[in-house]
């Protein structure tokens, strides 16, 4: 699927609905001594309808450098053949970053995330459990 949701999608809606993480962590061996910080993201609204549009925002300022073709921002929901709504982001994180994407009309109902896919966390090990994700959370309920 591209967004790793495993482990982050429990862990985020255990934390509440729109709510985001932030961490620091070093990037590579080759940054040794820099931390690049995980912005801490918010989602706007929490809870939306198929069709609506959902934003995902941080105002942190995070000294990550930008991927070559801009961040792959993602909103999904936590299965893994789950469908997926992308936007791609050239922004880098200067204290008003923000991304938006609008869910298709037969986008599902229930818990959602929302985040950076190619958030850069390769050093983290899978069972440390200490890495923060770039995401936040929202809910789809159904239209009225």
């Amino acid at each position: 699927m591209g967004f790793r949701v495993v482990g982050v999608v429990a862990g985020l809606l255990a934390l509440g609905t729109g709510v985001g993480l932030s961490a620091c962590t070093s990037s590579s061996s080759a940054d040794a001594g820099r931390d690049w910080c995980v912005p801490l993201l918010t989602v706007a609204p929490v809870t939306v309808q198929p069709g609506d549009t959902v934003t995902l925002r941080s105002e942190d300022r995070c000294d990550a450098p930008v991927p070559d073709g801009g961040w792959h921002v993602v909103a999904t929901v936590p299965q893994a053949d789950g469908p997926e709504v992308a936007v791609r982001s050239a922004d880098s994180f200067d204290g008003s970053w923000s991304a938006s994407v609008t869910l298709p009309r037969d986008f599902p109902v229930g818990d959602a995330v929302f985040g950076i896919a190619d958030w850069d966390d390769a050093p983290c090990s899978d069972t440390s459990g200490s890495c923060a994700a770039a995401s936040g959370s929202f809910t789809v309920r159904a239209a009225d």
